[in-house]
């Protein structure tokens, strides 16, 4: 699907609830990122991998993946609402398990909001990150 001209860019991507990226062919596909925390390769527990550092810290992608193996699986993106401001990746958990459960690969991305002089802006970039991340993982 291609955006007109004047809706390009960072700040459609992020407008953009959920969207479908490359598939993660598993466990192993994942390895490019940093793991958070181990954790089993099932829908009902993520596996928590770092997408992108700014600074000291660490943005994590947080991956359900469907109980059945397989490669070049559809998957899909989640971004928590909250005004740019309140909310965490978890508020999508639910609907990330919905997905794995029909055999996509979910993940619920974090990215950072609003606050101590960020802006919206900083959350497009992580989006941005995140989809790129995804991409690479496939």
């Amino acid at each position: 699907m291609r955006l007109p001209p004047s809706r390009k860019g960072p700040l459609a991507l992020l407008l953009v609830v959920a969207a479908v990226a490359p598939a993660l062919s598993g466990p192993e596909g994942c390895s490019a990122g940093e793991s958070a925390t181990p954790s089993a390769p099932d829908a009902a527990q993520p596996q928590v991998l770092t997408y992108r550092r700014v600074g000291a810290r660490p943005l994590a992608a947080y991956v359900f993946l469907p109980k059945a193996p397989g490669k070049d699986r559809p998957a899909i993106l989640l971004f928590h609402g909250g005004g740019w401001r309140i909310g965490e990746p978890a508020w999508l958990f639910d609907r990330a398990r919905e997905f794995a459960a029909k055999g996509m690969v979910a993940i619920s991305i974090e990215y950072r909001l609003s606050n101590d002089g960020l802006s919206p802006i900083d959350a497009v970039e992580d989006a941005c990150a995140a989809f790129a991340w995804a991409r690479e993982q496939g």
